[in-house]
């Protein structure tokens, strides 16, 4: 069953085309890699899915609804959640502090408590670090605090923009482990843009390749595992 549906699908910035007809689907409960080189559209089309860019045709479905042109605020309120490249945390307030931020839209105290703590069971690595700053925390703690804040609104689909970027090994693999806990504990969707080949191997079900803003193939996990295969599609190894 698709959760997200995206067809013919055209933006880019002012007069600059970008995406050129974008095609694909997102089922239900998988984890989709979008693989491609710097400057082939990934963001761009990210951005689109959430509403930070409004396209010039095409149209986005999620869960049978057509988004194409609602809100970002709309699109949230359905169940999108994004963690862009970069993160994009508060950094003068505390751990606490930005997983508060992503709790306003929750009037209820108790449930904010209750989604609060789940978060933190969910991500425990967070809780001891909880009254410090975002701005010194590690690469890798910032990213799982960015993920934790996506939780707070309870999305069906995530959306992951290079998750890997500037972080530790260590952390990476934690990071793996942390989204093969959530889709098992809250059946997430997740639709993940990564250059580490390996990243998207341990977590992807299937791979879509985009160059020029144009999807150009899709890659099964044993595909991605295969260097040579991976070369031919997009020239990445």
């Amino acid at each position: 069953m698709s959760l997200l549906a995206i067809e013919r699908l055209h933006a880019g910035y002012g007069r600059i085309p970008i995406l050129q007809g974008i095609d694909m689907s997102v089922e239900k409960g998988s984890f989709t890699g979008v693989l491609g080189h710097n400057g082939m559209g990934k963001t761009t089309l990210m951005r689109t899915i959430m509403g930070q860019i409004t396209p010039t045709a095409g149209r986005i479905v999620l869960g049978g609804q057509d988004i194409t042109r609602l809100s970002t605020h709309g699109r949230a309120a359905l169940g999108l959640a994004y963690v862009p490249q970069g993160r994009e945390i508060f950094s003068s307030l505390t751990v606490e502090e930005n997983l508060q931020m992503g709790l306003l839209g929750k009037r209820d105290r108790a449930e904010q408590r209750a989604t609060l703590e789940r978060i933190l069971e969910e991500l425990p690595r967070l809780k001891p670090i909880l009254t410090r700053s975002g701005g010194v925390l590690s690469g890798g703690e910032q990213q799982i605090l960015a993920i934790a804040r996506s939780l707070c609104t309870e999305p069906s689909l995530l959306i992951l923009d290079e998750p890997t970027e500037g972080i530790q090994p260590s952390i990476i693999d934690e990071i793996i482990d942390i989204l093969h806990g959530l889709r098992e504990s809250r059946a997430l969707t997740v639709l993940l843009v990564e250059q580490k080949l390996d990243f998207i191997e341990a977590l992807a079900d299937g791979t879509f390749v985009i160059q020029r803003g144009v999807i150009t193939g899709t890659l099964t996990p044993a595909e991605m595992s295969d260097p040579e295969t991976v070369r031919e599609f997009v020239g990445i190894s």
